[in-house]
């Protein structure tokens, strides 16, 4: 199989979502349209960069300089995006089955929920990330800023 020639877009048995093929065509549809902006880009950065050369315009040629870099890194881009997807697709796909991303489910295949101790993680993790106080609470509990008092008079008996 040749990875050049497969690209993310190709294929699609994973998934049969309704207008895929719609959205692919309007997606594959696009690359022509931005690799001709690209060469636009490059053409008004080099009009840019002979200009200010020609004038001794220092800043009309660095722009120019860097106009024409940006358009080859994004002509470069546009014409690889599919198989840059599909390269951290493949890549992302191997990190997760490595590392076992994927949570417990909450029922084992007998039907009996797992053991408490398979759940703690997730857990201990929300109970850590509920009662952390926001940043502006913390401020005001070390004192760094203070409460006015009239909102002290407000908020006085609440805790």
């Amino acid at each position: 199989m040749d990875l050049l020639a497969m690209g993310p877009l190709d294929g699609a048995t994973e998934t049969a979502l309704p207008g895929l093929q719609t959205f692919k065509g309007l997606v594959l549809g696009l690359i022509p349209y931005a690799l001709v902006a690209c060469v636009a880009a490059f053409l008004i950065g080099a009009i840019l960069w002979a200009v200010g050369a020609f004038g001794h315009n220092p800043q009309h040629s660095s722009k120019g300089k860097t106009t024409l870099v940006v358009a080859l890194i994004a002509a470069l881009l546009v014409g690889g995006a599919a198989y840059l997807v599909g390269w951290f697709n493949d890549r992302g796909k191997e990190v997760s089955d490595n590392i076992g991303l994927s949570r417990p489910p909450l029922r084992n295949p007998e039907g009996r929920r797992p053991p408490q101790a398979a759940l703690a993680p997730w857990r201990s993790r929300r109970k850590r990330k509920n009662s952390t106080p926001s940043r502006s609470l913390r401020f005001i509990m070390t004192g760094l800023r203070t409460i006015s008092p009239t909102m002290a008079a407000i908020f006085g008996a609440r805790k």
